[in-house]
């Protein structure tokens, strides 16, 4: 049976309806301290959201991971994989992006917010280094950063408490561009890919703007997941041409994608404000509207 993929481009007008995430909604930013390396969970979970660490294995190392499990919903769940943005968390500290998680967890997901190689407390030296603007390995890069958020998901889609399907590659920035490519893999188990602001950048400047793109096109040759792109009019890493064209690079090769661009949000970088509050208000429909547009998992 011959595969059917499409493109999408959609506009969306600003939403103003109310915050759907709770108030009482808290996550801590500090953690008990991990000094083991073993694999598996390493704190008790904590919270009405059930805060817990965990080592999850990435090659011949570990890395840290958040996760949260929905008070509201019965297990087993469905798995949300939230991946941070570059520079991410600062040395000893945890990757967190509470409004998106809070996000899923109404929706009924269990969040997994890793923090990847080289970044934050997992430490160690980045495995998605991309180079500079005299040596470009982006694809190299979104292909190391996809080992992790496909590590992350295999060792959770292995645990009884959750579903074995309908999972969503989810990341932000360095972190979309990472699901992007692991799209590419079609890991099992997996219905949607969610790409906020994806891309590596170094501020405004696209000195290996033609790498970049190259990257999305070799990933889109082999992606069959549903995707979305999602990108704002002021967002200052990437402009709404450039998120375009990367999005049709993407796109170019038959690969199952819907672009949505939002307008400005709030003052400054949109890029940045996709994380606040303003920015889930401005996204919700859409994600939500992809959310149920996936096949029955």
């Amino acid at each position: 049976m011959k595969m059917i993929h499409r493109a999408e481009i959609v506009v969306f007008a600003l939403l103003i309806s109310p915050s759907t995430f709770a108030a009482d909604f808290t996550a801590g930013s500090k953690f008990p301290p991990v000094s083991s390396e073993a694999v598996g969970p390493q704190t008790r979970p904590n919270g009405r959201f059930g805060e817990q660490v965990y080592n999850l294995p990435v090659g011949d190392r570990t890395i840290r991971a958040v996760v949260y499990k929905p008070a509201a919903f019965p297990a087993p769940w469905k798995i949300v994989i939230l991946n941070h943005g570059s520079p991410g968390p600062a040395r000893g500290s945890y990757a967190t992006n509470m409004l998106a998680t809070k996000f899923f967890l109404d929706r009924g997901y269990m969040v997994v917010l890793p923090t990847r190689r080289g970044f934050g407390v997992s430490g160690g030296q980045r495995a998605d280094d991309w180079g500079n603007c005299n040596v470009h390995k982006h694809y190299q890069s979104g292909m190391a950063g996809a080992d992790d958020v496909i590590s992350s998901l295999n060792y959770f889609l292995a645990q009884d408490f959750t579903q074995k399907d309908g999972a969503l590659l989810v990341g932000q920035s360095n972190g979309g561009f990472a699901v992007t490519a692991a799209a590419g893999n079609n890991p099992k188990g997996v219905a949607g890919i969610i790409n906020f602001s994806g891309g590596i950048s170094n501020g405004q400047s696209h000195c290996g703007a033609a790498s970049v793109l190259d990257a999305y096109k070799r990933y889109g040759v082999t992606a069959r997941l549903p995707t979305i792109f999602v990108y704002a009019e002021n967002d200052t890493h990437f402009s709404p041409d450039y998120s375009k064209r990367m999005f049709e690079a993407y796109a170019s090769t038959g690969a199952n994608v819907k672009y949505v661009l939002l307008p400005p949000i709030g003052d400054g970088d949109g890029h940045v404000n996709m994380q606040k509050d303003i920015g889930v208000k401005a996204w919700t429909k859409p994600i939500d509207g992809f959310i149920a547009s996936l096949a029955p998992q």
